[in-house]
């Protein structure tokens, strides 16, 4: 039967299964954050980034008529366990430079961890990266990265996936960018 044939009612029930098996095959939700990488096995989490709330905020010091990048400071994501048993989940943020090369990982933030099963999200804390000017010279640009992790019963690392922010407030303008510059001529 061509779909031509198909009335029209069907179609529309037709494409509303297909959006709701998708949406329920969807692990992880993350508004505007880039998936850059997701291994083992994981529970469902959010993340607030968009241009009205940015999932990043980059501040600035200065000296002699330039604002360097001082320190990235990301909001808590949202995560829920893997399973219906309550397990350790947390996150870590990362400072990634962007060279030649890529991106690549500068400094490591701490690990804000939490228990969660899956119909109750940890409570987590926002988390903040100060840059070490050794690890991280001045470089064109910097990005956020959360490294979200969850445990199982015997305190091994069941599953990551790792989520590049996309929309960081930058304070030396109050602009909005995929990244923070590492350095700002000011005057």
């Amino acid at each position: 039967m061509s779909s031509a044939t198909v009335p029209r009612c069907a179609r529309a029930g037709l494409v509303w299964i297909v959006v709701a098996t998708l949406l329920l095959g969807v692990r992880g939700v993350a508004t505007a954050t880039v998936p850059i990488g997701e291994t083992g096995t994981h529970g469902t989490y959010s993340v607030t980034d968009r241009p009205a709330e940015p999932g990043a905020r980059c501040r600035y010091e200065g000296t002699a008529g330039t604002w360097y990048l001082q320190r990235i400071h990301v909001r808590a994501p949202t995560i829920y366990g893997a399973s219906a048993l309550l397990r350790s989940v947390g996150y870590r943020l990362l400072l990634q430079r962007r060279t030649a090369q890529g991106w690549q990982t500068v400094q490591r933030g701490t690990l804000v961890s939490g228990v969660a099963d899956k119909r109750t999200a940890a409570t987590l804390t926002g988390s903040t990266v100060v840059r070490d000017v050794d690890a991280a010279p001045n470089g064109p640009r910097y990005r956020a990265v959360l490294a979200l992790i969850w445990w199982d019963a015997h305190a091994q690392v069941q599953g990551r996936v790792l989520l590049a922010i996309e929309h960081h407030r930058r304070t030396s303008d109050d602009s909005v960018g995929r990244a923070c510059h590492g350095r700002v001529p000011i005057g």
